[in-house]
């Protein structure tokens, strides 16, 4: 929400892209006091709106859609926010400019996963995966391969030189997968001829660098 005037506020419109809404005062379609009342909209409140779309005289560049906007005719609310959010949704997942670093922090992003899941930047993560999955699987079912789902417990470590993650089985040691290599090696001896996967692989490893993660997605 931007306040220009009492006579005209900008709008964030969002539904998975974000699109810029214009309320502007316009006898007998909008009146002031709807924009009066429109300004203190919560963010994240569910709403229907009707309008026509209309070119901007300048790109938007606040919007993943910029280069249409809505003029606004009708807007009603159909989930309120009734108690503002604990985090500013519009920043939580900037970067600073000056030092690189997180205009709020992993653990206050972990603490509103819900609201970080919103932006384009958390939802750009899961499309940018999602299409390197595809186009992955896509390779290599055009090379004849198996895509195959390997367990993620296991009775003992099954790769030397990563440390595993210990766990309790129905009172019984179990550990998390380090690696699909074994499980793949027998499923090529059954005769499978080519397989892969997509899949987590756990190593007890402390994450101090790019190069030791806890927990990644192997794709071979």
């Amino acid at each position: 929400m931007r306040a220009v005037s009492p006579d005209l506020i900008f709008i964030l419109f969002r539904n998975v892209e974000t699109i810029q809404g214009v309320l502007e005062c316009a006898e007998g379609v909008v009146s002031r006091q709807f924009i009066r009342w429109a300004r203190h909209l919560t963010a994240e409140t569910i709403v229907h709106v009707r309008g026509s779309l209309e070119s901007p005289v300048d790109p938007v560049r606040g919007c993943t859609v910029g280069d249409v906007e809505v003029r606004i005719k009708s807007l009603h609310v159909l989930v309120p926010v009734e108690h503002p959010l604990p985090v500013d949704v519009f920043s939580i997942d900037r970067v600073d400019e000056d030092d690189g670093g997180l205009a709020a922090s992993n653990r206050v992003r972990g603490a509103n996963r819900l609201s970080f899941l919103r932006t384009p930047t958390a939802q750009s993560i899961f499309r940018i995966r999602s299409g390197v999955c595809s186009l992955f699987r896509s390779a290599l079912e055009e090379q004849a391969f198996v895509e195959i789902h390997t367990p993620k417990l296991q009775p003992a470590a099954t790769e030397s030189g990563a440390q595993v993650f210990k766990a309790r089985y129905f009172d019984r040691n179990a550990f998390l997968a380090q690696s699909p290599q074994l499980a793949k090696q027998l499923a090529i001896s059954a005769d499978f001829g080519r397989v892969y996967e997509i899949g987590p692989v756990f190593r007890a490893e402390n994450s101090n660098t790019h190069r030791h993660l806890t927990e990644y997605t192997g794709s071979t």
